[in-house]
């Protein structure tokens, strides 16, 4: 709750789950999902209802979020892989968008500058490690921390000005 505390600091806007959500509550799906996502960023997901910044264009993925079934105007947890499954040509186009996304969880989105994310990596030899993608190819990523503590930190020196990052300045 460290980074939550803080970006409420910042101007974001917090609201907090009196009633945290279980992981037992979501699908099997997305337990998978997240099964390998490390313990602070579970924390933050199931405390919190939404974190986002003051002008609503950058957000992180909360259980609440996990748990709804999104309106067609709205967002959901599984926006881009969802645009990029529908923009592919063929089943063949889809087997590593797929793999992709079942090997990555989406936890903050943005739209600020276009359609943008930031997720951590739950499988493989880049397991852990944080990563950010850009419209119009989500899957074509860089890697921005080593795992979500450095995420964390990197985020709050962008925000308090110590430390300028031309990614996050684009997403956050």
């Amino acid at each position: 709750m460290k980074v939550a505390n803080f970006l409420k600091e910042s101007g974001w806007e917090l609201e907090i789950n009196n009633n945290e959500i279980s992981v037992d509550l979501l699908s099997e799906k997305i337990r998978n999902r997240i099964s390998n996502v490390p313990y602070e960023l579970k924390e933050l997901m199931s405390s919190v209802n939404i974190l986002e910044n003051s002008d609503a264009t950058a957000w992180f993925i909360t259980n609440q979020d996990l748990l709804e079934k999104n309106e067609e105007d709205s967002f959901a947890w599984n926006e881009f892989e969802k645009q990029s499954l529908e923009a592919s040509i063929d089943e063949k186009s889809k087997e590593p968008i797929i793999q992709f996304w079942e090997s990555h969880f989406c936890f903050l989105m943005s739209v600020k500058t276009g359609y943008s994310h930031i997720s951590i990596v739950t499988k493989g030899n880049e397991k852990g490690k944080i990563v950010f993608g850009f419209e119009p190819e989500y899957e074509e990523v860089n890697v921005l921390a080593n795992d979500f503590e450095e995420f964390c930190q990197i985020m709050i020196d962008h925000i308090n000005d110590s430390k300028f990052n031309e990614y996050l300045e684009q997403i956050l």
